[in-house]
């Protein structure tokens, strides 16, 4: 197993625990939070890193993982990703419950959950989130740093766009583009 630090001690990192050792392929060696929550414990990890050590964590480890999602401003995501992977590699995290054709093209720092489908001729990007049970149907293109909630359906042909969030439970109809940035709030049906 190769070693591997999370940063951020938000409620995403309890899923992503979860993904990762389910995975089997990473050891998780410390979680990197804000200088108030040093020693605490997330799921028996602890918190023992902030922004300060990450030149002295490069050394120790070469893999990251994004805990954190900051699904109200992906931007800001975005240029966290863009720090932190002139450091470390982010490396796809993938459930082996997951259902992803082999017909599908796929970028690096990806995290994909439980009971995600990802059927044929799709495109995913660089550091999105798939979350649990989510549908990503045929031709479907995700661009980089986009957050796919818990039960979205994604149609064919869909595109979505760069730092985009589609909240929870939503569906969208076949050939909708999600422009970049934009917010899809829970539970939305999108036929625009």
């Amino acid at each position: 197993m190769k070693n591997i630090i999370l940063y951020g001690a938000g409620g995403h990192c309890i899923s992503l625990i979860n993904l990762i050792e389910s995975t089997k392929k990473f050891k998780i060696i410390g979680i990197i939070g804000k200088k108030k929550e040093l020693n605490k414990k997330i799921l028996n990890y602890k918190i023992k890193y902030t922004d300060n050590d990450l030149n002295l964590l490069r050394k120790k480890c070469k893999f990251l993982a994004l805990s954190i999602t900051y699904y109200l401003n992906l931007k800001k995501r975005d240029q966290l990703v863009k720090k932190l992977s002139n450091l470390f590699i982010l490396p796809n995290i993938v459930s082996r419950h997951a259902k992803i054709s082999k017909h599908i093209k796929i970028g690096t720092g990806n995290q994909i959950f439980d009971d995600v489908i990802i059927n044929a001729g799709s495109n995913i990007g660089d550091n999105c989130i798939l979350n649990h049970k989510s549908l990503i149907e045929h031709n479907v293109l995700i661009k980089n740093n986009a957050h796919i909630s818990t039960g979205c359906i994604i149609n064919g042909n869909c595109i979505i766009e760069d730092n985009s969030f589609i909240g929870s439970g939503s569906i969208l109809r076949q050939n909708i583009e999600v422009k970049k940035n934009e917010f899809i709030k829970m539970g939305s049906i999108v036929k625009k």
